[in-house]
């Protein structure tokens, strides 16, 4: 995950938003990018489903980047690069900071507090407005179809 968000820095190189939003090829570069970082947190959250109670913010991310490779791999048609480059803005700088602290944990180095975002609070679960990654999607039919798969509840 953290070479996908590394590609997605260097695909995006010096473009301001207005850039990114007409250059559909790297556009294309950086969707790639998010859909291995969605399918590598559902295999993380598979591999070890206790990070959710060990870590809710590390999860909640995890879990929205996995909803947002599911639509911008089955709703392709239907993506919105002003949705993209936000995700790439807040979101993605905020995933890799918890997945280093993790990464840190894991190896029992000192990375800091579980979850620990500056002082960001722990989301509650279920909360909508926990996680930022794919929240506008919700008013896509096919996005609210998949999300009432019991599989894929966030």
């Amino acid at each position: 995950m953290l070479d996908a968000i590394n590609h997605v820095r260097l695909d995006i190189g010096d473009l301001g938003k207005e850039q990114f939003l007409v250059d559909g090829k790297t556009q294309r570069a950086v969707l790639e990018s998010i859909i291995v970082i969605g399918e590598a947190a559902n295999k993380v959250m598979g591999l070890d489903p206790s990070i959710g109670e060990r870590n809710p913010v590390l999860w909640q991310h995890l879990r929205d980047a996995y909803d947002m490779r599911i639509v911008l791999t089955h709703e392709y048609f239907r993506v919105d690069a002003g949705i993209v480059w936000t995700t790439v803005e807040n979101s993605l700088p905020k995933l890799e900071k918890l997945l280093v602290i993790f990464a840190n944990e894991y190896r029992g180095g000192d990375g800091g507090p579980a979850g620990s975002l500056d002082g960001e609070a722990s989301p509650v679960p279920g909360d909508p407005s926990a996680g930022s990654w794919v929240r506008r999607y919700d008013q896509y039919p096919l996005s609210r179809a998949l999300r009432s798969r019991s599989t894929l509840k966030m």
